[in-house]
């Protein structure tokens, strides 16, 4: 949805509606007598319901969708969203709906139009806002770039790191509308690698996260800096060293980006420059 009162109304709509059906499932025992399949499709034309009441003045696309955490199987409905995205094995593709499903709002069935899928240990699903499609060149006057196909490219280089997708899409040009992402990971080991939230994660001292990247502890500190750039994006020290740490990562077009963060909010930083010039010198002596 986007800003304007309208976009605002819907997703207000959106939201209480599909709550209050989470509700009564739950309290009437549904969810246990339910299929997940025939569960989806019920919630699906009981939302379509709401929004068919104002006779097409508000229509929403969505995604809808389950995850079965113990055996992986996935269950979505994408009515006239943007594709999501599943990473899998160092590889991005969409996962495309065969069927085309207009918008929440318009009359329509919805039988077998539900897309099954199997995840697998280590694989994400990502599902974007519409945003993410159009961006500004600013170095081209007045003409957007359609990215549709470029967000697999970063999901790629950026192994499915929201931050870092972020920082390559701004790379790009001027995004022209909201973006927003949800990210779904299945089995990455959560037991023998917890995960720290962005607050812990800040809590660390730089100091002891330098000492890390002196240490050539380079996976281990990337989470940190990654917190300490989002926490502080103008901080020109911590983009150097997480470009630094891309570098030794051969993870280029992340240090470049990096690099290019620190340049911008340090013009004259000699440390920057002599970093730029040496991962532009290893490029050069890669091609």
């Amino acid at each position: 949805m986007g800003k304007s009162m309208q976009g605002a109304t819907g997703a207000i709509i959106l939201a209480t509606s599909f709550n209050q059906i989470l509700h009564n499932s739950a309290k009437n025992g549904q969810v246990l007598k339910q299929s997940p399949k025939d569960w989806l499709k019920e919630t699906f034309q009981e939302l379509n319901y709401v929004f068919q009441s104002f006779k097409g003045s508000m229509m929403v696309s969505c995604i809808i969708g389950l995850v079965g955490e113990n055996e992986g199987d996935m269950f979505l409905i994408n009515a006239d969203h943007p594709n999501p995205i599943l990473y899998r094995d160092k590889s991005a593709s969409f996962l495309f709906n065969p069927n085309y499903i207009p918008r929440l709002g318009t009359g329509f069935s919805i039988n077998e139009e539900i897309m099954e899928y199997t995840l697998l240990e280590g694989d994400v699903v990502i599902v974007n806002s519409d945003g993410v499609e159009d961006i500004k060149v600013e170095s081209l006057e007045d003409e957007v770039v359609e990215t549709e196909d470029k967000i697999l490219e970063i999901v790629e280089v950026t192994e499915a790191n929201l931050e870092m997708i972020m920082v390559n899409l701004s790379s790009i040009g001027t995004l022209l509308d909201d973006v927003s992402f949800i990210k779904i990971s299945y089995k990455l080991d959560s037991v023998s690698n917890p995960q720290l939230t962005s607050n812990e994660y800040l809590a660390m001292p730089f100091g002891k996260v330098m000492q890390m990247v002196k240490n050539k502890e380079f996976e281990r500190s990337l989470p940190f800096l990654l917190s300490y750039t989002q926490s502080d994006p103008e901080n020109a020290k911590y983009w150097n060293t997480l470009g630094v740490v891309y570098f030794h990562l051969e993870k280029y077009l992340n240090a470049e980006l990096a690099f290019s963060n620190a340049m911008e909010f340090s013009p004259n930083n000699k440390e920057v420059q002599k970093n730029i010039d040496l991962l532009k010198s290893k490029i050069q002596s890669m091609t």
